[in-house]
């Protein structure tokens, strides 16, 4: 029995029924609770058999099938959707954006399509199957269920808007705690940055310098004590020996500082971009300079090999100096005059691929790993006196500008030193 509307009434006191649900409307701020409320209401209506609700996916723009009253009538009022969206009927009431009657369909029923417009959106959809609507009512009826559904599709935007917002601020909140996290997670890993670079430094510079420094105390020690019954060409040896330590310590400590920045370089984010940002046009030129004032400067021009590909690298000047440098000077040290010190060079895919070979003394497997291991911080002692710093300075300086170092090696037979190095592909015609 419908007590709620009495259409009969003059369109005033029709206007104070409708308007005395909104006063009973739940203060629930729950979607589910008010879309109840409402569709019961609707159910109040003359002739009212089934309500179907489709609230709006505002992502999508899709209406979701969200509740039907009565709850058994569910699969028929879904076979209705289907239906009146089949013949159009849906299409043009969310067009007009207002509220569509279909008499003309196989339920022999007045089929309502009724879009829930709040102040600027739609935010929801009814479906509505009416047994009879008396024809001197109609006007009434369509006004009430108008009015109806503007209160109900402005409530529930108001509830979406603060779901929305505490959404939002839930959202938000976790932004914040993540970047908390992220910010003491990044304070951790800077203070553990800092321990491996202390770490690092620390044990990278007493092991270098124990063959020179004992080379100086030793000298030193016998021209103080014997200065007055050594020869002079013993003393001349042993100073010459005390020069040569001291500039073996200047490098190690130039060596020694470059390594530092190098690992400062590592952490800093902003260093580390504008480092690989460097673009270098004639590297082979510069390769070849370096390779010859190298092996001219210790005798051993006649054993170069070099056989170069002209490309530009992602690399800086500077570092590329230091890294060729170093890997010569390793080659010299550790193989015959006589012997060949061979460097080539190809491209594959966007990479240049760069390898230094000298067929000196070579190292075990075993020696590799452990030079590797100490590049990678997992060692605290070099297996080749002379060698590790060097050798951690060209990893780095490749690991800087994101390339690969390898190395190579058979003992007694030969060491190739392998670097990877991304290239630099342009045209000059833009």
């Amino acid at each position: 029995m419908n007590t709620l509307f009495n259409f009969d009434a003059d369109p005033e006191d029709l206007v104070e029924q409708v308007i005395s649900t909104f006063v009973n409307t739940p203060s629930s701020n729950a979607v589910y609770t008010i879309i109840n409320y409402f569709l019961k209401i609707f159910l109040e209506f003359p002739g009212l058999e089934i309500t179907s609700f489709y609230i709006l996916n505002q992502s999508t723009y899709e209406f979701e099938y969200y509740q039907t009253f009565p709850s058994e009538m569910e699969s028929q009022g879904a076979e209705i959707f289907e239906y009146l969206t089949d013949v159009g009927s849906l299409g043009t009431a969310v067009s007009n954006r207002s509220l569509y009657s279909n008499f003309d369909n196989p339920y022999g029923k007045a089929l309502l399509v009724n879009p829930l417009i709040s102040f600027s959106n739609i935010v929801g959809l009814l479906i509505m199957q009416v047994s009879h609507i008396e024809q001197e009512k109609y006007q009434s009826y369509y006004y009430a269920i108008t009015l109806l559904s503007a209160h109900f599709a402005n409530k529930l935007e108001n509830i979406q808007m603060v779901e929305s917002q505490q959404q939002n601020e839930r959202e938000l909140e976790q932004k914040i705690a993540e970047r908390t996290m992220e910010l003491l997670k990044s304070k951790v890993d800077l203070h553990e940055k800092f321990a491996e670079l202390k770490a690092n430094l620390t044990m990278a510079l007493p092991h270098e310098l124990r063959t020179p420094i004992n080379q100086l105390k030793g000298n030193s020690t016998l021209l103080i004590k014997h200065c007055a019954d050594l020869d002079p060409e013993d003393i001349a040896e042993m100073s010459q020996d005390i020069y040569d330590s001291t500039v073996r310590i200047n490098r190690l400590f130039e060596n020694y500082l470059y390594y530092a920045n190098l690992e400062l370089t590592a952490i800093d984010p902003i260093s580390l971009d504008a480092v690989q940002q460097n673009n270098f046009e004639y590297y082979n030129g510069l390769v070849d300079d370096i390779a010859r004032d190298r092996c001219r400067t210790a005798g051993r021009e006649e054993d170069l090999n070099l056989n170069l590909v002209e490309t530009q690298v992602q690399f800086s000047e500077t570092e590329m100096i230091k890294l060729i440098s170093e890997l010569i000077d390793n080659s010299i040290k550790f193989s015959q005059q006589g012997t060949p010190i061979v460097i080539d060079s190809y491209l594959t895919d966007d990479n240049l691929i760069l390898s230094i070979t000298d067929h000196g003394r070579g190292m075990a497997p075993e020696q590799i790993n452990n030079i590797d291991a100490y590049m990678q911080f997992g060692r605290k002692e070099h297996e080749q006196q002379g060698m590790g710093l060097g050798l951690a300075i060209c990893r780095r300086i490749v690991d800087l500008h994101d390339g690969k170092l390898s190395i190579e090696s058979e003992l007694d037979q030969y060491t190739k030193v392998k670097i990877l190095i991304h290239t630099k592909h342009y045209s000059l015609y833009v």
